[in-house]
């Protein structure tokens, strides 16, 4: 089988382009001819798109590009054309449909349904819709990777509500993965978040309910380390520094910045629990959260929320918790279940990581696209 992948690039520094290089190279492994689209730099076989925004609502690029993506269509003559990365569909919509070949997207998240994020200006909504509900009209088949992401793409697209979209979740490289026991320093449980800094990743919140933490149950023998980018002038970034010192968690609470892999690692084996209570921001959520398995895969349980595509990657009171990601004292009582109470198992966590395994995704979405295209014979 031969499929044609769109995607912003391959360089695995985002969640587009780590979920499109997973499955580029797991459907090489299979057997598969893989020839990719992708933005100037990004390590495709044809490299000429923008970065995905730029085709929200701009006609005339998506226009030129969609005839450069034609000619490539016409040239490698794939059975498959998948569009990884949602805005970049746009440009089908100036492309003429053969019948005989398949057309899919891949729905993650926020993305799922662009035209929404143009809620103050009627004009840029109206035509970002129009172009995109152009293009869906021509995809074959929907995948969302996770539930979540579906009934958010169905509650925003109402041209066919019958029409029946594939859930195939994100997922991870067991193979690859770095398995670590983990290192606890002296009496001191180990939280860590790992993302940018930003208010819908909910670090406030973990900060309220650590404080509620330490009151209620008398607990004091943490360290937090909030991993990721940070820009130290925003107002959240500063509104978490004041938080931190107001409790008096100065030597508790560490926002580290950006960190080496190698350092990451680090972070991973000492971790006794990821935390991550991801806040829905207007239009913006979580559409899945690949890093709550990737601290399964290292045996580390995790608090996610319970309010986006988290719920997919987390096995309730198995794999971790998933709470409300508003409320302290429901946060704070699971990271007691967690640190305290010990209620779940690291042998478990990496179990149900390994549900997630590439190979086995990647075996799902080609048995999905043979079965697709053995109905258009």
């Amino acid at each position: 089988m031969k499929i044609l992948i769109i995607a912003n690039n391959f360089k695995e520094k985002d969640g587009w382009s780590r979920y499109s290089s997973l499955y580029k190279k797991a459907l090489e492994t299979e057997g598969n001819k893989v020839v990719s689209v992708s933005e100037e730099g990004g390590d495709g076989d044809f490299s000429f798109l923008k970065e995905p925004s730029k085709y929200i609502r701009n006609i005339f690029l998506s226009y030129v590009h969609g005839k450069k993506l034609e000619q490539v269509i016409k040239k490698e003559d794939p059975d498959v054309i998948h569009f990884f990365v949602e805005p970049y569909a746009n440009l089908l919509s100036f492309i003429k449909k053969n019948k005989k070949k398949l057309y899919c997207i891949t729905l993650h998240g926020t993305y799922a349904y662009f035209p929404h994020l143009h809620q103050r200006n009627l004009f840029s909504r109206f035509l970002s819709g129009f172009i995109y509900k152009k293009a869906l009209k021509k995809i074959d088949q929907i995948i969302a990777v996770s539930s979540y992401t579906k009934d958010f793409f169905l509650k925003k697209y109402k041209e066919d509500p019958r029409r029946e979209i594939v859930v195939l979740n994100n997922a991870i490289n067991i193979e690859n993965s770095s398995f670590m026991k983990n290192k606890n320093i002296g009496e001191e449980k180990v939280l860590i978040t790992v993302g940018e800094v930003k208010s819908r990743k909910g670090s406030l919140q973990v900060i309220d309910a650590l404080k509620g933490y330490s009151q209620k149950y008398g607990k004091d023998n943490f360290l937090y380390y909030i991993i990721g980018k940070k820009d130290d002038s925003s107002d959240y970034v500063q509104l978490l520094k004041k938080k931190i010192k107001e409790y008096g968690f100065e030597k508790k609470i560490f926002l580290t910045g950006k960190v080496a892999e190698e350092e990451l690692k680090n972070y991973y084996s000492k971790a006794d629990l990821f935390i991550m209570t991801s806040i829905n921001d207007g239009f913006y959520f979580e559409g899945f959260g690949l890093v709550y398995l990737e601290a399964n895969v290292r045996g580390v349980p995790v608090i996610g929320s319970n309010d986006s595509g988290t719920k997919d990657a987390i096995k309730d009171g198995f794999s971790g918790f998933a709470v409300n990601p508003t409320s302290s004292e429901e946060i704070s009582e699971a990271i007691y279940k967690v640190l305290d109470e010990r209620l779940i198992k690291k042998e478990n966590c990496l179990a149900w990581a390994k549900n997630f395994d590439i190979s086995t995704k990647a075996k799902k979405l080609i048995n999905l696209y043979e079965s697709l295209l053995s109905n258009k014979l």
